[in-house]
């Protein structure tokens, strides 16, 4: 019988190649991943997991426009990407560090503690954190933190620009 066995990577457009790779690198840990020689500017990015690496790849230049010439932004109809991490407030401070607009949940009943963020593409991510394998007590947030689906937080105009001479 044939079966889907794991995700092999996922791909994101971006009209900001520094911006994208310093969030990505910088804020979350991730590194650059070799890449084959393409025909169109972008990166590859991987982090290490207990079940293989997770890869992303991002697509710059013409590569990221939409047929008419225009640069989309967020991810269409998919809600949000969510990957496992560990540090769940030493993440919290990067992006109050960062000026980056986040959100939180606590998922008690099944030990899962969540924090959503845009990446400059207007991408949302949820980084999920086993709260047995964290080092603290439950995180308390304040209401205007609580995440709620179909309210989108993600704003272009102040969403922090990350250039090289940030780091």
């Amino acid at each position: 019988m044939p079966s889907i066995t794991n995700l092999f990577h996922i791909a994101l457009k971006t009209p900001n190649l520094e911006a994208t790779s310093f969030f990505y690198r910088d804020i979350l840990g991730m590194e650059l991943a070799q890449r084959p020689a393409l025909d169109f500017d972008g990166i590859w990015l991987k982090t290490a997991t207990p079940h293989g690496e997770i890869i992303i790849h991002i697509y710059a230049g013409d590569a990221a426009l939409e047929p008419d010439g225009s640069m989309a932004v967020g991810a269409g109809v998919i809600d949000h990407v969510a990957l496992t991490a560990q540090g769940y407030e030493a993440f919290r401070q990067r992006f109050e560090t960062w000026g980056l607009d986040w959100r939180e949940n606590v998922l008690a009943e099944i030990g899962l503690w969540q924090l959503f963020v845009y990446d400059p593409s207007g991408v949302m991510l949820e980084l999920s954190f086993a709260a047995a394998s964290e080092d603290q007590a439950t995180p308390e947030f304040t209401s205007d933190r609580q995440y709620r689906p179909r309210e989108p937080f993600f704003d272009a105009s102040s969403y922090p620009t990350f250039t090289s001479g940030n780091a």
